[in-house]
């Protein structure tokens, strides 16, 4: 449960989703004993999650445990006596994928992304595969239909790290983003985009207007639906880092301006070194003021920095840490490397 500190107002008035929002419950799933009501835990697969993705047609929850392990989960109502009486419970339906995916054991797997028909499944050295039939539940009727696409099957790089559908001038493409290269392709044939030097890539993502957008340890890079290519650093879009760590880009159908959301962080690659960084976003400090109040400060941290591009102007929020954006409506997700925010955008 959510809401705000006592005698504290909300600087904004909540509307209804907001309240909704504000008003809900949360549900856990772990693989941990933990004290909690049994109707809100859930046991999972695994404790570490890699990645996640969800397929908004038949509501299935896509899970990457431990980058080797892939899972579909939905959750279902079934029912259940408790003291006695019947009644009906949600409770989530796991698939582990093991038996029905065509890649061998040991296959490191590094994301998993949903398109209105389709899911695909980025591996480490074993280029991707797509299931274009992810929402099929009767296994002996409709078997799972997957694709592979390789290095012997024409794509550039075995490593995959990401992808985006890029709506260029000549067609709408796949653009694949591998460690080192960017790729695309077109369902026929593979290419490479040219952005200048080699470097490591970190992120992508593509906009209803035609951009695509690709973050790296050296800057952003924007490549319009002709192909120009646009370079963003430090320099002059204000950022605090060129390391790039999250893409978000608005919907099509939002009711706002087309634009992009982009953060950086310069300590975003610390989880090799120190597993509990991988960020620079801090907790709050609180202190005790003389009349006995408490107070939230939240602490300047530099090299890490929030933007929104609207193609004109990069304004800037000094937000750290941030490693992925998701937006939903009215509203953009943050999560850090300690915890979520969730920002009312911008009119």
């Amino acid at each position: 449960n959510t809401g705000h500190l006592d005698n504290e107002e909300p600087e904004l008035p909540v509307d209804n989703i907001g309240e909704e929002a504000l008003r809900g419950y949360w549900q856990l799933f772990t693989k941990e004993y933990i004290f909690y009501d049994d109707t809100d835990l859930f046991e999972i697969p695994d404790q570490r999650i890699t990645w996640i993705d969800v397929d908004r047609n038949s509501d299935f929850l896509w899970v990457i445990f431990n980058d080797k392990q892939l899972a579909r989960m939905r959750m279902e109502k079934k029912v259940v006596k408790k003291d006695g009486k019947e009644q009906k419970v949600e409770k989530p339906n796991w698939l582990m994928m093991d038996k029905y995916a065509p890649w061998g054991d040991g296959t490191e797997l590094n994301v998993v992304w949903y398109t209105p028909d389709s899911i695909y499944v980025g591996t480490k050295k074993d280029g991707f595969y797509i299931l274009k039939n992810p929402g099929s539940t009767d296994l002996k009727k409709e078997p799972f239909e997957w694709q592979h696409h390789s290095i012997y099957t024409g794509l550039p790089d075995s490593d995959v790290r990401g992808f985006a559908q890029w709506k260029r001038e000549q067609g709408q493409v796949l653009a694949i983003q591998h460690n080192n290269s960017i790729s695309t392709w077109d369902g026929d044939f593979y290419s490479n985009i040219d952005l200048g030097g080699r470097r490591r890539y970190t992120c992508i993502a593509a906009g209803a207007e035609g951009n695509l957008w690709v973050g790296s340890v050296g800057g952003l890079f924007r490549v319009d639906p002709s192909g120009h290519v646009y370079s963003y650093t430090k320099t002059n879009a204000r950022f605090e880092s060129d390391h790039i760590t999250a893409i978000g880009t608005l919907p099509a159908s939002s009711e706002f301006q087309l634009g992009v959301w982009v953060a950086c962080d310069a300590l975003g690659d610390d989880i090799d070194m120190n597993p509990l960084l991988n960020g620079s976003d801090q907790a709050p400090m609180i202190i005790t003021e003389a009349n006995g109040k408490k107070k939230v400060i939240e602490q300047i941290i530099a090299g890490s920095s929030l933007h929104y591009f609207d193609g004109r102007i990069w304004d800037k929020w000094l937000v750290a840490g941030v490693s992925h954006i998701m937006i939903d409506r009215e509203f953009i997700w943050l999560s850090t490397n300690i915890r979520v925010r969730r920002l009312r955008i911008p009119r």
